[in-house]
């Protein structure tokens, strides 16, 4: 149990600083006041209820394109209207959901703590079907056409049919010794599907039958104490055509083929977040919570930005010409994508954010432990000076 506390305590203080025991270098930073900052809209805010502080759950806000899904802690389900906040249907599942919600093409997919699958109609909210496997679901189900995938606490990622939950085929990889708290969601990528698992590898998986098609390692176990040796990919990666974009804990950043898994660049650099990409860079949240924007061809650092040290920060997002990301305080912080200058910050709940912001458009949705889930609209940047 101590072990898991720790690990825990990884990704809520900011790994880096938890190995170097002490308490001056785990202080959060005191947040330094923008000169001229940008307006930045609060569109709508809603209140989905439950109370998932200190829990380190994997419910993140997720959409469709004209919905916005979420899910709180105590069980109930939601869809607003991407751009009025209006509610569509709401679901009470009365189960302690702990992943989610993953969305299909006409369905919904959430897991519990208590290792309950769900699946909901997505015009609806009605429950299709529902299944026990026996293992907590820390991240959100991903589809495909004809198949649902599932990551679960105890290392396996499992393929289910849409239609009656069939179970299609089973890929496990034992969880040994320490390990961060959350799982990686599985991302599809034409007739594969790419997940990252807690032995510190990332794996391409044939959708059909379960067979691995290509392995690599993005964080080595290596040293003399468990902590040393923790590796972990917790972090859902970002796939652009044949580009897989990965980082892992203790372990690297890279870019992989997403045909062979062959690496075009890596870059050393601990995070145990998701990944975000744009058109010229990779950007990633690293473990002393400076966020890092790397040149996407070659890896080379382009910028950093420092000034959220400790705040247990998310992993970015990509608005327009913004990186963004949320806070253990509520914050929502803005950063210039050309060159990490910080230009906004917007407080909006009163718990902590831990969940990857939601990007629609040019629009931003961010949940909190608290319950509540708000859009934000920054305005279009003004091009600035090169860094």
């Amino acid at each position: 149990m101590r072990s898991l506390l720790i690990a825990a305590c990884c990704t809520v203080l900011g790994a880096c600083s938890l190995f170097s025991g002490k308490d001056d270098e785990t202080k959060p930073a005191e947040l330094i006041p923008i000169a001229a900052p940008i307006k930045v809209d609060n569109l709508w805010s809603q209140n989905l209820g439950g109370d998932a502080k200190g829990l380190r759950l994997g419910l993140v806000p997720a959409t469709n394109g004209a919905r916005v899904f979420a899910a709180s802690s105590d069980g109930r389900v939601y869809a607003f209207d991407a751009t009025s906040g209006k509610q569509q249907w709401r679901t009470n599942t009365d189960l302690p959901l702990s992943g989610g919600p993953g969305v299909g093409r006409d369905r919904i997919a959430l897991g519990s703590s208590e290792g309950d699958l769900i699946v909901l109609a997505i015009e609806s909210g009605e429950v299709l079907w529902q299944s026990n496997i026996a293992s907590e679901i820390l991240a959100a189900p991903a589809f495909s056409s004809d198949r649902m995938l599932v990551r679960t606490g105890d290392g396996r990622l499992l393929a289910y049919g849409l239609d009656g939950g069939e179970p299609l085929w089973d890929v496990f990889k034992r969880v040994q010794g320490l390990t961060l708290r959350g799982n990686a969601s599985p991302v599809v990528s034409g007739d594969v599907v790419i997940s990252g698992f807690d032995d510190g590898s990332l794996l391409a998986i044939n959708l059909d039958d379960g067979t691995v098609k290509w392995e690599r390692t993005t964080s080595e176990r290596r040293g003399r104490t468990e902590l040393d040796r923790l590796a972990d990919v917790d972090g859902r990666v970002a796939v652009v055509g044949e580009d897989v974009f990965t980082a892992g804990f203790q372990g690297s950043a890279s870019l992989l083929s997403a045909v062979s898994g062959t690496p075009v660049w890596r870059q050393d650099m601990s995070t145990a977040q998701a990944v975000a990409v744009d058109w010229n860079r990779m950007y990633l949240t690293r473990d002393d919570n400076a966020v890092v924007a790397l040149n996407r061809s070659s890896g080379v650092i382009a910028w950093e930005q420092p000034q959220l040290e400790n705040r247990s920060v998310t992993g970015p997002a990509v608005a327009g010409g913004y990186v963004v990301v949320g806070d253990f305080e509520g914050y929502v912080h803005f950063i210039q994508a050309a060159n990490g200058e910080m230009v906004g910050r917007v407080k909006v709940a009163g718990a902590a954010i831990v969940a990857q912001p939601l990007v629609v458009s040019d629009v931003v949705y961010v949940l909190a432990t608290d319950g509540s889930l708000t859009a934000l609209r920054p305005p279009s940047p003004t091009p600035p000076s090169a860094p």
